[in-house]
């Protein structure tokens, strides 16, 4: 029986009036939104949010390539964001598409070695999985693990244990459903699962 899962909340600073102080979260700018409404403004909201006990990360933010400004507007945004993450030594959630090589740039550039990184919903083959976790990235798994023919199963495989996280973001899938299909992948009980992705949230977010 899986009942040590932790569900935290992802919001954007236009959903602030949406916190609960029994709940976790947390709270950024999208890449996709980076262009809209005052950023300025936007930017101080998040600072001062991100100030609550309950807000314990930064994001989703990150880059995008297919959706959203232009990468130059991203990464100013994301840039930004990082530097508040830092301030209030709060882990990071990113959202990345195509724009791997950039990503990298920005966390060799930006991170002073303190500032804990997560790839959200991560799609990519093992090589690439590999690569991001020497780099200092843990990896979060969705719903794609439940389709056997995907390739994103071999990058569940090859990475340790303790850069894993799974999350059920929009896709109706439930966690029990993505812990249960990790286990039995990673020939783990579901228990056992639960408890190493619990250690590695405890680790992520400095609970």
């Amino acid at each position: 029986m899986i009942d040590n899962t932790v569900e935290v909340r992802s919001l954007s600073t236009n959903d602030i009036a949406q916190i609960e102080a029994d709940k976790l979260y947390t709270v950024g700018i999208h890449p996709w939104y980076a262009h809209q409404g005052n950023m300025e403004e936007q930017l101080n909201i998040l600072k001062t949010i991100s100030l609550q006990p309950n807000v314990i990360g930064i994001g989703e933010i990150g880059l995008d390539k297919l959706r959203g400004p232009t990468l130059d507007v991203q990464k100013r945004v994301f840039a930004e964001q990082l530097a508040i993450a830092q301030a209030v030594n709060k882990p990071v959630i990113i959202h990345c598409v195509k724009a791997w090589d950039e990503l990298v740039r920005m966390k060799k550039g930006y991170d002073t070695g303190t500032l804990q990184w997560a790839i959200h919903g991560f799609r990519g083959n093992a090589r690439q999985a590999l690569q991001l976790v020497k780099l200092g990235f843990y990896l979060s798994f969705g719903h794609h693990i439940l389709d056997s023919q995907s390739k994103v199963l071999e990058s569940l495989e090859a990475i340790p244990l303790n850069r894993l996280f799974l999350e059920t973001d929009d896709s109706g899938a439930t966690i029990a459903d993505l812990y249960n299909h990790a286990a039995q992948r990673l020939n783990k009980t579901p228990d056992d699962f639960a408890r190493i992705i619990e250690a590695n949230f405890n680790d992520f977010f400095n609970r």
